[in-house]
């Protein structure tokens, strides 16, 4: 019961008036007259009822009184009665009578614990600020840097920016898992958009090392921003699906990512690894990202789905090849070229990649042979080490049981081509191309007769072509130009010129005699320069 309603019977069991007594009347003496005493009774009985109408009168004017004193009491607190504030000091127990502002008011006043003592357990209501503090607290809660970044001291941090981000979509994001087409869980949709606003706000315009010395200033002014960037936060509609370079699968989850040659500068970001459940691509090439360290690349090793992973031309710099790189046994395509991951190149990482199909890890500074564990990886089909100060001998391309494609061209073996290469009969292309060869071309040669390929030019190869390269009925291109080599081209590679055969390009130093139109370069019997 409202306390108003109940001040009236309260003040009027305080107004409850005990019965008043009658007043005793002293009596006169008087003579003893028998006439004189019907006179004394008549006037006392006329007292007695004056006395009586004034007592009535008295309690009627009392009770009129208390009366008008509730009502005068009443009219007063009513009029006095404090207006209501704008948020109750309680949570409301039924909707708003209004519907809340798209965006919400305030972010939360205080920074919390890395680690909140209690999950939420119950979806936010309507209410700006509960869904802020709810999707804040699904953040905060997985945390990788255990809430510093997130400090008062940390406001422009590029994860600050992507919490803001969220608290600003809120409703939108809560709208979208409540939906009846909402793919993915709440905490799931709010972590992949944060995780793609984590890499949006860490590379665009984000200056780091690498832009600073190309462009000599580390003002973001004198940065581009990222080429290409449709969709990019504009909403968070649709999970960041259809964003430029994000490709989703039929959950709503994000399963590529592909942003080659994008200007994009700063950093990757570690939150990526939120995406460990469905990312299996991952294009970066051709970016100037610049991560540094055991922080800067062992995320990756979170990304355990992944099977494409596109690092070249980009600045991952690290002291050989990422430990990480060894948890990632679902790739099947890794490119690595011309990044800063210099230095031994041992096997540890390569043992467990039992899918790599693909590896390209040109324009490195090794320094080391080819370990065994990458050699031997059952289903390698294309390597690409050129240019990248791999030592060694050639013996160990018998010993790689799928290759197809490789190239390995501008590295200082100094060796001879060994006869056991004629094992490798994969192989399709091979270019070997200034590597400082020395001796003849083995006859062994001639049993690689998937060959289609042959690049040996600009080495130090003597003695005469052997007859035995006649038998590569797919060969489309030889080129030995830049060695030593003697005598003339053997009958039975020319008999494999087009357009009788499969060879187009057949180039040769002047040396060596070419009979007719045999030679397509540099030969002086037919002409060419």
């Amino acid at each position: 019961m409202d306390d108003r309603r109940s001040v009236g019977p309260k003040l009027k069991d305080q107004a409850k008036i005990a019965p008043i007594q009658a007043i005793p009347v002293k009596k006169k003496e008087m003579k003893s007259n028998n006439a004189d005493t019907s006179t004394n009774e008549d006037e006392k009985e006329t007292i007695q009822k004056r006395r009586r109408r004034v007592f009535c009168c008295l309690v009627l004017a009392l009770l009129l009184l208390v009366a008008i004193g509730v009502g005068a009491w009443q009219w007063w607190e009513a009029e006095n009665e404090p207006e209501p504030t704008a948020m109750p000091s309680q949570s409301p127990t039924g909707m708003p009578s209004q519907s809340p502002s798209m965006s919400p008011t305030m972010l939360p006043s205080q920074s919390p614990s890395a680690q909140p003592s209690q999950a939420p357990t119950n979806m936010p209501s309507s209410a700006p600020t509960q869904i802020s503090t709810y999707l804040s607290n699904i953040i905060f809660e997985n945390s990788r840097f255990g809430g510093d970044e997130f400090t008062p001291s940390s406001s422009d941090t590029y994860q600050q920016k992507a919490l803001d981000w969220i608290v600003q979509e809120g409703e939108t994001i809560v709208g979208n898992s409540a939906s009846a087409g909402g793919k993915l869980e709440l905490e799931e949709l709010v972590l992949q958009l944060y995780a793609l606003a984590c890499l949006y706000y860490s590379t665009y315009r984000v200056p780091n090392s690498i832009t600073n010395s190309l462009g000599g200033s580390s003002s973001r002014s004198n940065l581009s921003g990222w080429t290409t960037s449709t969709g990019w936060l504009k909403n968070a509609s649709n999970g960041g699906c259809g964003w430029y370079g994000v490709v989703c699968n039929a959950n709503g989850q994000v399963e590529k990512l592909s942003l080659p040659n994008n200007e994009l500068s700063g950093s990757i970001p570690p939150e990526l690894a939120y995406l460990h459940k469905s990312l299996t691509y991952i294009d970066l090439y051709k970016n100037q990202v610049h991560n540094i360290g055991e922080l800067g690349n062992s995320f990756l090793g979170e990304l355990t789905g992944l099977k494409n992973l596109y690092l070249g031309d980009t600045y991952f710099e690290y002291k050989g090849i990422p430990p990480a790189i060894g948890r990632l046994t679902n790739l099947v395509e890794l490119d690595i070229s011309f990044n800063s991951w210099f230095g031994p190149l041992t096997g540890s990482p390569w043992q467990k990649l039992t899918n790599l199909e693909y590896l390209a890890m040109n324009g490195h500074v090794f320094n080391a042979e080819l370990p065994e564990e990458l050699i031997r990886l059952p289903k390698l089909q294309y390597l690409y080490a050129v240019d990248s100060f791999v030592l060694g001998d050639l013996e160990w391309i018998s010993k790689m049981p799928q290759i197809r494609e490789l190239w390995i061209d501008s590295n200082p073996f100094a060796s001879k081509i060994p006869s056991s290469i004629g094992l490798a009969t994969t192989l399709a292309s091979f270019s070997a191309a200034s590597c400082g060869l020395v001796g003849t071309i083995p006859t062994t040669i001639g049993n690689l007769s998937d060959m289609m390929y042959l690049w040996l030019n600009n080495n130090s190869l003597q003695a005469r072509i052997p007859s035995e390269i006649g038998k590569l009925g797919n060969l489309e291109t030889l080129d030995l130009t830049g060695n030593s080599l003697t005598g003339s081209m053997p009958n039975s590679v020319c008999s494999l010129r087009a357009p009788f055969g499969p060879i187009e390009t057949l180039a040769v130093d002047p040396k060596v005699e070419c009979a007719g139109d045999c030679c397509t370069c540099c030969n002086v019997s037919n002409g060419s320069n």
